[in-house]
């Protein structure tokens, strides 16, 4: 068998990080160490870039409880406290009661 990949006097494999393989009776041309076909050309192997991480995403189930709690805690005293037509006083003794 002839190594066809050392015997040609031009390179028989041109792409970018692309290397000759000799094969029986021909050769094959594959992407380099590290490196991965797609769409004809081959590319970097690299792990996909890990989604960014949200705000909210470390937030517990107990944790967004006590955060529902405390919302709907003020909304029901800005309600109480614009239903009394803004007495201080009132505001103060429904918080005390709640």
């Amino acid at each position: 068998d002839v190594d066809e990949c050392a015997s040609a006097e031009e390179p028989v494999c041109t792409g970018v990080q692309e290397v000759c393989e000799n094969t029986e009776g021909s050769y094959r041309c594959v992407c380099a160490r590290g490196h991965g076909r797609r769409d004809g050309q081959c590319v970097e192997d690299k792990p996909p870039d890990a989604p960014e991480k949200g705000f909210f995403d470390d937030v517990t189930d107990d944790e967004v409880v006590v955060l529902q709690q405390m919302f709907f805690g003020v909304m029901i005293c800005a309600l109480a406290t614009l239903a009394a037509k803004g007495d201080m006083v009132f505001t103060a003794i429904f918080i005390g009661a709640v």
